[in-house]
């Protein structure tokens, strides 16, 4: 049984809250850095304040959300063509193999990533993992690493062909080894029980995520391995 296939049958609110929790802890098993997160409640009257619509420019819901948390002051309005110019640039193969692994059709938002300045030096932050483990169509996986590499005209073209090229991602395909199946159950076994998820899906992720890392590199790279 295919968790995703599963998954659709969840309400959506609780779809959300276990994309988020199994990005972050699987982003901490590969070393992928992130920002890092809580799970907190936005009361009714907070989530529909004019405030946090200015903020966010779309309305949110009331109820249990994963928040980042502040690491330093974030530009109003970042773009691609700051990412070169961070200084954990050589992670960016990280965020894409990340984002891949998840299956985050969302990940291409210009909305989905923080630029963060301290000190005069930038960080480039991916904090929105709520639209994972989706169904998308065939060729997927490709299309969102072309978009992850060249969301706009903006991005330049070294960061481009670095980040493009298989062998920038040799030493994060290295790591997904550590999600062999007891490291994956371990990582479901962390999503609380009362927020109701079947044993069967719980079963079918571990599955799912473990059966994924393995195949990702040539998914993503027909050639893998290169030597």
């Amino acid at each position: 049984m295919r968790f995703r296939e599963n998954f659709r049958e969840i309400a959506q609110s609780l779809r959300c809250l276990v994309n988020a929790l199994v990005a972050h802890e699987v982003a901490g098993v590969l070393g992928v850095p992130l920002p890092g997160h809580r799970l907190v409640f936005l009361p009714r009257q907070l989530a529909w304040g004019r405030e946090v619509r200015e903020i966010l420019g779309w309305p949110v819901s009331a109820g249990p959300h994963f928040g980042v948390e502040r690491v330093s002051p974030v530009l109003a309005e970042p773009t691609p063509s700051l990412i070169p110019r961070c200084d954990n640039r050589e992670s960016f193969p990280g965020y894409v193999m990340l984002n891949a692994l998840m299956l985050n059709y969302d990940a291409i938002g210009l909305r989905n990533f923080l630029i963060a300045e301290q000190n005069g030096k930038l960080t480039y932050w991916p904090v929105d993992f709520a639209c994972c483990l989706s169904n998308p169509e065939p060729g997927w996986d490709v299309t969102l690493v072309s978009h992850m590499l060249e969301p706009s005209p903006e991005m330049v073209p070294e960061l481009r062909e670095a980040a493009g090229k298989a062998e920038a991602f040799r030493s994060w395909f290295e790591r997904l080894g550590r999600l062999d199946e007891g490291r994956v159950a371990g990582i479901v076994e962390r999503i609380p029980r009362e927020w109701d998820l079947p044993p069967d899906h719980r079963e079918a992720l571990v599955r799912f995520l473990h059966g994924r890392a393995a195949a990702l590199p040539r998914i993503l790279f027909p050639n893998w391995p290169l030597d």
